[in-house]
């Protein structure tokens, strides 16, 4: 019996955190697979730029490779301007999410029972420094440098 409740609450935690997807399935759906839209459950915006797109024979062949970025980059600007609107906007929601995540996981770390004591400033500069890709300049710096050590004979 007690297998057969975790189940239940399992599924009853997956409806309610994917409840919301529901809600964009139609678009989620246009993402996904443009060439098998209805035009008519589409925004009327997107509804004659789907129509070009669904006529487009190289344009399918670029779909069929898998990539939907790169098929997406491909379309041309100035005749598909709502879908590609739409796809970055789509394609940004998981993107501006990963880095939230990322950064709030960061911060957990950083910010643990043994630095609890970091002021928001110092938390700041970590954040930046660990969720950022950065690869420092050494050769640049070190080029830039006239004296590497000042010697004790060189302070006085």
């Amino acid at each position: 019996m007690f297998a057969q409740d975790v189940i239940l609450a399992l599924k009853q935690q997956f409806k309610e955190r994917f409840s919301d997807l529901d809600a964009y399935s139609s678009e989620i759906r246009l993402f996904e697979n443009p060439f098998d839209s209805v035009i008519g459950d589409l925004p009327s915006e997107l509804q004659m730029e789907v129509i070009d797109l669904q006529s487009n024979d190289i344009l399918k062949d670029k779909y069929k490779e898998g990539n939907l970025t790169e098929f997406y980059k491909c379309l041309p600007s100035d005749q598909f301007v709502y879908l590609r609107k739409f796809a970055c906007e789509f394609i940004s929601v998981y993107g501006t999410t990963y880095l939230c995540e990322k950064t709030f996981s960061k911060m957990k770390y950083i910010k643990s029972c043994y630095r609890s004591q970091l002021s928001n400033e110092h938390l700041n500069a970590l954040l930046v420094i660990g969720t950022t890709h950065f690869e420092p300049q050494l050769d640049k710096i070190l080029s830039e440098m006239k004296q590497f050590h000042i010697s004790p004979i060189d302070r006085s």
